[in-house]
């Protein structure tokens, strides 16, 4: 919304600043406004007077600075406080298409000068709502040279504000903070003052200066990384007690917490950290590809400290060859946050066996003859960087996966050392219960042939499959096992494989002609159409069970019912975007379309399942019997060109029992009566 002018506005309500507009908006200290208003500013440039915004204290909503020619924004110097939508989608602030834009100029946003939540960050950062990854940034298109202080790093790391789209930004080289705290380029630690609070750079202890690891003492934050290795003396991590936050701004960063073959290291407490490395982030343009590495250290065994801090699913942690670390403790513990991390963790005193698996070529050895792998919330199996030479055959030994499942970046050609997979449970909150299958340019096929269940139901448990090879393909069996547990798929790139044998041997055949038809066929693949021309060789389909494709049953003379189809129980199909699924249109006689035996709705979950249209005689006679049949077949469904709910509703005297419209049973009436026939 654009208003100004008006004789009664909306005030400091759902502001859009321009030049025209600006002398209606003076003196506002809190703007707030709808899911798409709040704050927008455009088309002003440095000599436009906008000191009245100067008065800005809190934002309620979305904020959006575009097509500008301001250099900074430090008109909204004052600013303490941006509060988002709780929808995720409307939580971002969007500066963009600004090409002289160098710098924000937001210091006055807040941080608490303790930490104190001891799971998570949620009271760490005080002034920028929602937080873990609930307040979203978008920046780009602005100038080549756009960078952010410390302070504003360091407001964005503690918020884990989480980025959607930004170009290339860099660290603003000044060191003058508005609060006074000091900030220092780091090169050296033997050189180092010892009483910075910020540092920039990439921090590395090794033997050649532990010595002077004490100068750390006071720092709180680093920008860069932070790196102890082959140190000789060190036993513990005191002179990090302070520590905060690492954060970057660095393409490609690699793990940004590092401790790596110390010799006497014992402790790795780090208690005033519990915030994540920042940023947490999928996109390529700025990731960072790991977040800690504690490998190697023969002496440490003092790990119970690890457990305060908490981070994201992008966030591993590399646990990996600490011969007296114990990690058994956590990963016997739900509720622990190394249990219900992204872990990567072998090689230790004792590991958590069968727990949150992270197979690769280093870390197989330690993964055999599990029958069942359980893992926390961002855990479960995760296969990385193996190929088709490594013997995988340990994991033919696993049944069960209580968790997420990712497998990624392989050299794969198929899946089958998890040919045994028969059970796969996810989280009771839906958005950890992911099984993950993409970035696998070789990978043509699961092998999944055992796989039974899936839990949660009802569209609760989600897969994705994406970016695999162009030939990746689902046989009958998987696709017939996704859809009786109504899996749902964020990306599902796959066709069905030519194959026609199973394993549970199911006879499996490809619809071209129904006269041509097997009458044993039991799965079919392809578009089954019914019509007068070939209505007589119904009786080939009185055995399918499934279809992968589409039924249509259209155009008939004679066909009174779908008796053929009395032992048909699903429909699914890869061919996303088409007409319904199941098509019962223009038919002379048919009055029962009882499917008896299908009780597990159409898949893929779609809103284009049924369409039961043009018959010449009634198939409901009302809403009720729409909506039985619907319930029954769990499906979507439009009755000539209705949904169930716009027909009319039943006349109470058809519940009456002798009355005289209850002489004849209707079709729906019929259906359950065969369905109870059925079933008993």
């Amino acid at each position: 919304m654009n208003a100004y002018g008006n004789l009664k506005d909306c005030e400091c309500f759902n502001v859009r600043i321009t030049p025209e507009s600006l002398p209606f908006y003076q003196n506002c200290s809190y703007i707030h406004g709808g899911e798409k208003g709040v704050l927008k500013i455009t088309k002003v440039t440095e000599y436009t007077d906008l000191s009245p915004l100067s008065f800005l204290k809190k934002v309620n909503g979305n904020i959006e600075i575009f097509d500008t020619e301001l250099t900074n924004l430090s008109f909204l110097s004052n600013l303490e406080t941006i509060i988002g939508e709780r929808f995720q989608a409307f939580n971002i602030t969007q500066i963009s298409n600004n090409p002289k834009l160098k710098r924000l100029g937001w210091d006055s946003l807040k941080v608490k000068d303790s930490i104190t939540s001891k799971l998570n960050n949620l009271f760490s950062f005080q002034k920028i709502y929602p937080d873990q990854n609930g307040f979203s940034l978008s920046i780009t298109n602005n100038h080549p040279e756009f960078c952010f202080s410390t302070n504003e790093l360091q407001t964005f790391a503690e918020g884990t504000a989480a980025f959607y789209d930004y170009g290339e930004i860099s660290l603003c080289p000044e060191t003058a903070r508005k609060d006074g705290q000091k900030v220092c380029n780091f090169d050296d630690l033997n050189t180092m003052e010892s009483d910075c609070v910020h540092v920039i750079g990439d921090v590395v202890i090794n033997a050649e200066n532990e010595s002077n690891a004490w100068k750390l003492q006071n720092t709180t934050h680093i920008y860069g990384s932070l790196m102890v290795e082959e140190t000789k003396e060190l036993t513990n991590l005191s002179f990090l007690s302070n520590f905060r936050v690492v954060a970057t701004l660095k393409v490609g960063s690699p793990s940004l917490i590092q401790f790596l073959d110390n010799k006497k290291l014992q402790n790795v407490s780090l208690p005033q950290m519990k915030t994540p490395p920042f940023p947490i982030t999928e996109d390529s343009t700025l990731r960072i590809d790991d977040g800690f590495v504690i490998a190697n250290n023969p002496d440490l065994s003092d790990i119970k400290h690890l457990d305060y801090w908490y981070t994201e699913s992008e966030c591993v942690w590399h646990i990996i060859n600490n011969t007296k670390a114990d990690l058994s403790k956590f990963c016997d513990y739900e509720d622990s946050n190394i249990f219900n991390s992204n872990l990567d963790a072998y090689g230790n005193l004792n590991g958590c066996a069968c727990k949150n698996a992270r197979i690769s070529p280093e870390s197989l050895p330690y993964y055999k003859n599990c029958t069942s792998i359980t893992g926390g919330r961002n855990g479960g199996l995760k296969i990385t960087k193996v190929t088709d030479h490594m013997d995988l055959s340990p994991l033919l030994f696993l049944k069960k996966v209580n968790g997420n499942v990712e497998i990624f970046d392989t050299e794969l050609t198929n899946l089958s050392f998890l040919g045994n997979l028969e059970t796969m449970i996810g989280e009771s909150i839906q958005i950890y219960n992911i099984t993950n299958i993409h970035d696998n340019p070789n990978l043509k096929r699961l092998g999944w042939d055992s796989l039974k269940n899936i839990y949660p139901k009802e569209a609760e448990y989600t897969f994705n499959l994406e970016r695999n090879h162009q030939e990746f393909c689902l046989t009958t069996y998987e696709l017939q096992a996704f859809a009786s547990s109504t899996v749902h798929f964020y990306n599902l790139n796959a066709k069905i494989c030519p194959e026609l044998e199973r394993k549970d041997g199911q006879k499996v055949c490809i619809f071209e002609l129904l006269s041509n038809l097997d009458p044993t066929c039991q799965h079919v693949i392809g578009d089954v159409l019914v019509n007068s021309e070939n209505e007589n060789e119904v009786w080939r389909l009185k055995n399918m069970t499934n279809t992968y494709g589409s039924i249509t049953v259209e155009n008939t003379i004679e066909l009174t019912d779908l008796d053929f189809l009395s032992n048909f129980q699903q429909v699914a199909t890869l061919n996303l975007g088409g007409p319904a699924m199941i098509r019962i249109l223009f038919n002379k006689n048919l009055r029962n379309i009882s499917l008896p035996k299908m009780t597990t709705p159409p898949f893929p979950d779609t809103e284009s399942h049924f369409e039961i249209n043009g018959n010449s005689l009634d198939i409901f006679k009302n809403q009720k019997e729409c909506r039985l049949f619907q319930k029954h077949t769990q499906s979507y469904l439009k009755y000539n060109g209705k949904s169930c709910a716009k027909l009319e509703a039943a006349d109470p005297e058809e519940n009456e029992v002798g009355g005289s419209k209850s002489e004849t049973l209707s079709s729906v009436q019929w259906f359950l009566v065969l369905t109870i026939f059925t079933i008993y």
